[in-house]
């Protein structure tokens, strides 16, 4: 087993193990998600401009082109999404459909990040996955409270929330790992680029916005803490 594929399979865990909290404690949960959301965009915010960011552009002279385009794809496919949302939103089911299929393509997408990393460096591989799972966490719990609020019972959410946000990562590094295994060294650099990209948007967009449309002093706290955390992740040797 590659270590891709089992990260991919602990961030599969991360979210039964919030799905299993939330079907439990959804108060609990629900208040404590988008703190756990802020903490993984200051890990990702460190690992992405500490680690990722300069070994993208050590590898290939058009890196800076490409991690510009994985993070203007982010936004685009993001202000698409919510485009989409806004124009169908009075159509039966539409919403909670669109929402699902925007979480479930971020998570294959995840599962692609794991694979690029890992393949690339294997420290690489470790300081991004780390930030990454732990956005699972608020990411399954999210998706749990979306299909709750649209009548979906205790048992069915749970299922169907575990299938949308938790499967498609191990699925995303079973799919991007042939491309990967058979794509070249410049195929790989040219990956990697785009993913660093999209983890940058990923960390300074989605995951900061309670830091943004709070005041809450526990958002920077938590913001903070996953800097710190990330900081101290990268002083450890890792194989």
């Amino acid at each position: 087993m590659n270590s891709a594929f089992l990260f991919s399979l602990l961030a599969m865990s991360a979210t039964a193990l919030a799905l299993g909290v939330a079907a439990l404690r959804p108060g609990f949960s629900g208040r404590h998600a988008s703190l756990l959301g802020s903490a993984a965009a200051g890990m990702l915010i460190v690992v992405c401009f500490l680690h990722l960011l300069p070994e993208a552009f050590e590898a290939e002279i058009e890196s800076s082109v490409l991690v510009l385009v994985g993070f203007v794809g982010g936004a685009l496919l993001t202000y698409a999404l919510q485009k989409l949302w806004s124009d169908k939103a009075d159509s039966s089911g539409f919403e909670v459909v669109s929402v699902l299929t925007a979480i479930g393509i971020h998570s294959l997408i995840d599962g692609m990040i794991y694979s690029v990393t890992f393949a690339t460096e294997h420290s690489a591989g470790v300081y991004a996955a780390s930030g990454l799972i732990l956005h699972e966490f608020p990411e399954a719990i999210v998706t749990y409270a979306i299909l709750r609020r649209s009548g979906f019972g205790n048992l069915r959410s749970c299922v169907t929330a575990f299938l949308v946000a938790g499967i498609t990562t191990p699925l995303g590094v079973l799919l991007a790992d042939p491309i990967v295994s058979f794509g070249g060294s410049d195929s790989l650099s040219n990956m990697f680029a785009l993913s660093v990209g999209l983890l940058i948007y990923i960390a300074t967009g989605p995951l900061t916005a309670p830091l943004r449309e709070t005041s809450s002093g526990r958002h920077v706290f938590a913001f903070m803490l996953g800097i710190f955390a990330a900081v101290l992740l990268s002083s450890v040797p890792l194989a």
